[in-house]
């Protein structure tokens, strides 16, 4: 597509918070610096810099961690919290940047229909949450007692390389995502779970 004879309108093109790499201390918006070290941030920025290389308007987005009952993430884990063998990952204190597959959904469609938007965004809720308040808050909403750790180098050793991507620690913003007007309907976990798990 790049070198397409027929350039579209838009290109949309993904990428992953991953090429932040782990920064603890930092509120990460679509200009901090992004981590040239770990294997996620290597393949991001070489992936992003192939797509800016395209003769037309081009958005990148920086997806976190998509939460949906239909796939990803959250369907992974709900099976341990239902069988009460979930818990802490490493140390729990670790962000976690997330959305909502609806909020993607909507945000895809909103570049799409704002001509103006190009260029780096950031696709995660507005409030990003530690890995311990996630537990809790999932536990909370299931029913469910969510009081077995992780211990980091178990995780390691079960996932290699995939541990990295619930062990960094990413506070990241949507910045320019906001800025252009996109509003989402799930700005923070409770929110979310609420909607997907109404307590009766």
């Amino acid at each position: 597509m790049i070198n397409a004879g027929v350039n579209p309108p838009r290109l949309i093109s993904g990428s992953a918070t991953g090429i932040y790499g782990d920064q603890p201390a930092q509120v990460l918006t679509e200009t901090s610096p992004i981590d040239p070290h770990t294997f996620t941030a290597k393949l991001c920025h070489t992936w992003e810099s192939i797509a800016l290389q395209a003769k037309t308007k081009v958005c990148i987005l920086r997806t976190g961690m998509v939460f949906s009952l239909d796939g990803g993430a959250l369907e992974k884990m709900l099976p341990l919290y239902y069988w009460n063998v979930a818990g802490p990952l490493g140390s729990g204190k670790q962000y976690w940047s997330w959305i909502a597959l609806e909020d993607m959904v909507s945000g895809i469609l909103f570049l799409l229909s704002h001509t103006e938007c190009q260029g780096i965004y950031n696709f995660v809720s507005p409030q990003p949450i530690t890995n311990q308040a996630f537990n809790q808050q999932l536990s909370q909403a299931l029913k469910r007692c969510a009081l077995f750790p992780a211990p980091k180098f178990a995780l390691k050793l079960a996932l290699g390389e995939r541990a990295n991507m619930l062990l960094e620690s990413q506070y990241v913003f949507p910045k320019r995502l906001i800025e252009a007007g996109f509003s989402f309907l799930y700005e923070n976990l409770t929110q979310y779970l609420t909607a997907l798990f109404p307590q009766k």
